[in-house]
């Protein structure tokens, strides 16, 4: 697909080595990231997690 169908499609640019999100995906990826996190909608108790580095409730 040449490069000015991808653009019209809006599908994410790649070279053969990496693929890039476009501008609506790094929003849409950003906003995933933060509600993942949020307190509504962590899906365990907070005793339920072990400490560490990507443990939900870490400020």
């Amino acid at each position: 697909m040449t490069a000015s169908r991808v653009h019209q499609r809006r599908l994410p640019p790649e070279d053969g080595k990496f693929l890039t999100l476009t501008e609506n995906g790094r929003f849409f990826a950003d906003e995933v990231c933060h509600q993942f996190h949020h307190p509504d909608y962590v899906p365990f108790p907070r005793e339920t997690y072990h400490p560490g580095q990507l443990f939900p409730y870490n400020d």
